[in-house]
């Protein structure tokens, strides 16, 4: 779907991702905090932040907490062309939760909220699976 979304906004899957990040959180991002989201070096990021600037995606300001620091926020007109695109696919899930009964509607937010925990838990809880060699040893030649 992000690639779908990306598609229409004209983004690359890398800057929708970066602005899918500042758009869901409930603190202020800045650029080292977007490099370790995206997985990616401070300097990359630099680069996105300041292409996506120049597109007019987003604007940097001063921290609120650290004047030394920077914040980056999405733009009105890019939130509001994110949420154009998104409208089709909540009208179609209002639909379909209409065919629910509160109960079940209960049930399956429950599971949801559970799946969505075990899986945000996941990568804290498992230890790196042992990887078997698939070299066979030799024996003694003679």
């Amino acid at each position: 779907m992000d690639t779908v979304l990306a598609s229409q906004l004209s983004l690359s899957s890398t800057d929708f991702l970066a602005l899918k990040h500042l758009l869901s959180t409930d603190h202020p991002l800045g650029p080292v905090d977007l490099a370790r989201l995206l997985g990616m070096s401070t300097g990359s990021a630099a680069a996105l932040i300041h292409r996506l600037q120049r597109a007019g995606h987003i604007e940097r300001h001063p921290h609120p907490d650290d004047r030394r620091r920077i914040i980056v926020q999405p733009t009105p007109s890019i939130t509001a062309a994110i949420t154009k695109s998104l409208e089709h696919l909540g009208v179609e899930v209002d639909k379909l939760r209409r065919q629910f009964t509160p109960k079940e509607l209960a049930a399956i937010h429950r599971f949801l909220t559970s799946a969505t925990k075990i899986h945000a838990d996941y990568p804290a809880r498992s230890k790196p699976a042992l990887v078997r060699s698939t070299r066979r040893r030799r024996g003694p030649v003679g």
